[in-house]
């Protein structure tokens, strides 16, 4: 790179400043659209992660796809953003099972829950004992609660409970909760109470002075373009929107949702969901909803919360996931379909 900088500064100084100026300018125009990273072709990532909720017929629509990606890197992680599978009962545990074929005997997989992780969508029956019955958690790795970490030589390793790790050498945190209660409310039936949301708290703040690189996820996202997400459930004020809050308070640097069957990628956003200004001192984050896991695409059904200038990309009608290189200070993401990728974007931490 420094041969190329020094060809370059020859360069400008055999041309005019003016012309110089203008092919500046020029790039910076070409520039604007999303664009993977410049790192060398033979940089490797610490670790590669595949983030996809909202998983309906997966030998049919996902199983492909993950079958391909699998055989292409067997050391990245999956982590399913919560439904896992459509349906009542064992309609739901048969797509797990299907899911598992591909996924769980080859690759590392973890998932969060969604509501039709619980095999119903009945709120009433939204219960610890009905997502038992379900076996998300024995099935697929489904979790109501987690914190991994990734070291600066790329080991995934998951954390007991929140701890203040700044003694290890970590690149990346990721944090996930499950975020049913916006639905359900503070009900110990189905693990909603005061614990979850402070868990979550407590981690994203805990990790915020280990690393500098963070991610959090959860199933209902607090803001979109189809439907408000958690804001347009029961509680979503003491459930939702707190995970949402906490991550932009204490830097996390990607959300990734799912529940809503499209996928879409912010630009920089703030606390308020608005689109985050250069000039602006306020915290922001980077949110990305993978709904993409095969289910029908969701109806509009409430006002939009996040305006046209803060939507980076909207995709409709793809089955794809979204792939995350993460290297020591950045990730460079990628949503990926059988069609190959359709959108690329870096986020630096």
């Amino acid at each position: 790179m420094k041969k190329i900088y020094s060809f370059l500064l020859v360069l400008c100084l055999v041309v005019s400043v003016a012309s110089c100026s203008n092919s500046n300018k020029e790039t910076a125009k070409t520039t604007t659209s999303p664009s993977i990273s410049t790192l060398p072709s033979d940089t490797k990532p610490l670790h590669t992660i595949y983030a996809v909720g909202d998983i309906q017929d997966f030998n049919e629509k996902l199983g492909p796809l993950a079958e391909k990606l699998v055989a292409e890197d067997r050391s990245a992680s999956w982590w399913i953003l919560g439904d896992g599978g459509y349906g009542e009962g064992s309609q739901v545990t048969d797509s797990y099972k299907e899911i598992v074929k591909v996924l769980d005997s080859n690759v590392e997989l973890h998932a969060i829950f969604g509501d039709h992780d619980y095999g119903t969508q009945d709120p009433y029956r939204f219960t610890k004992a009905n997502r038992d019955i379900i076996g998300a958690e024995r099935r697929i790795g489904a979790q109501n609660s987690f914190v991994f970490s990734v070291n600066d030589k790329g080991l995934l390793k998951q954390e007991n409970a929140p701890t203040n790790q700044s003694s290890e050498s970590l690149a990346w945190t990721i944090t996930g909760a499950n975020s049913i209660c916006v639905e359900t409310g503070p009900d110990p039936s189905s693990d909603c109470s005061k614990e979850t949301n402070d868990f979550f708290n407590r981690a994203v703040k805990e990790n915020f002075e280990a690393t500098s690189c963070s991610i959090a996820m959860w199933h209902h996202p607090v803001f979109g373009v189809i439907k408000d997400g958690g804001n347009d459930q029961e509680y979503s004020e003491e459930f939702g929107t707190p995970f949402y809050k906490s991550s932009v308070q204490y830097g996390v640097d990607i959300i990734l949702n799912a529940d809503h069957h499209e996928f879409l990628a912010t630009k920089k956003i703030g606390i308020n969901g608005k689109l985050h200004l250069p000039e602006m001192s306020s915290p922001f984050t980077r949110q990305f909803i993978v709904g993409t896991g095969g289910a029908p695409l969701s109806g509009d059904n409430k006002t939009p919360k996040l305006s046209s200038d803060a939507v980076d990309s909207e995709i409709k009608n793809e089955v794809g996931v979204l792939k995350i290189d993460l290297f020591s200070s950045s990730a460079n993401l990628y949503f990926v379909t059988e069609k190959g990728i359709q959108y690329s974007t870096k986020v630096d931490c």
